[in-house]
């Protein structure tokens, strides 16, 4: 069974640096082979696969920069791309809205992975290949065997999200108690069908949360003030979420 943990990381300004151009590197070179597969259709008719990863010794050469970055991270690159157009054929042949694979922009493409080697856990940081000795917090120990390792930048903050393989937990049979968490509202079911809604600023934070996403000036300059304030304002609010789960854990601790 897999689990995933993700930890909090804490570079260096250099780390910093070589993890935002691994990023670009890898951002760029999914668009450079979602274009080479398009291209290939249109003009010869074929559909190129996962088999784009065995060019990129040859792309080494002709670009050097890639050779910055871990090799296993390149071919998790291809792995999105080809996913996404597996994903896009399942869509496609079972009658769905399709979702052809777009480009990247800076903005969406946020994460790479080392999919099997060059990271290892040493105390308190953690050893990232091409990158260096991150330091991380680990606000819980790590289980199991690491499979997958995948660092993330969110709003300016850096994270890994670790993939363990562990053995499965049969867990003791109990139908006394039920919880449901529906989105920013907390709605308990007990035993005695009596329920308990938590009272959150839950329509204000959908009215402020509908204002940004309504922006009404097209301008470039307004858009990409509202955009940061909404990724500003949405971490925020599953922030709240989180907390107002443990108020209600902390208030009724035996009806969980």
């Amino acid at each position: 069974m897999r689990v995933a943990f993700v930890y909090r990381l804490y570079p260096t300004r250099e780390q910093m640096r070589t993890i935002h151009f691994t990023l670009e590197r890898c951002r760029l070179l999914y668009n450079r082979l979602l274009e080479e597969r398009i291209l290939a259709y249109k003009t010869e008719g074929k559909s190129l696969n996962y088999d784009q990863a065995n060019t990129f010794n040859e792309r080494k050469q002709h670009i050097p920069a890639l050779k910055q970055v871990h090799s296993q991270v390149l071919q998790d690159v291809a792995k999105r791309l080809d996913k996404a157009f597996q994903a896009f054929f399942r869509r496609v042949k079972h009658g769905e809205t399709p979702g052809f694979p777009r480009f990247k922009p800076q903005q969406q493409y946020d994460s790479f992975t080392y999919p099997q080697g060059g990271h290892a856990i040493k105390g308190n940081k953690v050893r990232l290949s091409k990158i260096g000795d991150v330091k991380i917090k680990l606000h819980r120990q790590p289980q199991g065997k690491i499979k997958t390792c995948t660092i993330t930048v969110k709003n300016g903050k850096y994270y890994a999200c670790f993939s363990f393989e562990v053995d499965p937990q049969q867990l003791p049979v109990s139908d006394e108690k039920v919880v449901l968490i529906l989105a920013c509202c907390i709605l308990q079911l007990l035993q005695t069908a009596q329920r308990l809604r938590h009272q959150s600023n839950c329509e204000e934070t959908k009215c402020r949360l509908k204002q940004l996403l309504t922006v009404c000036n097209t301008q470039e300059t307004r858009f990409l003030i509202a955009e940061r304030r909404l990724f500003t304002f949405w971490p925020n609010c599953m922030k709240r979420w989180r907390i107002s789960i443990r108020i209600m854990h902390i208030r009724f601790p035996d009806n969980w």
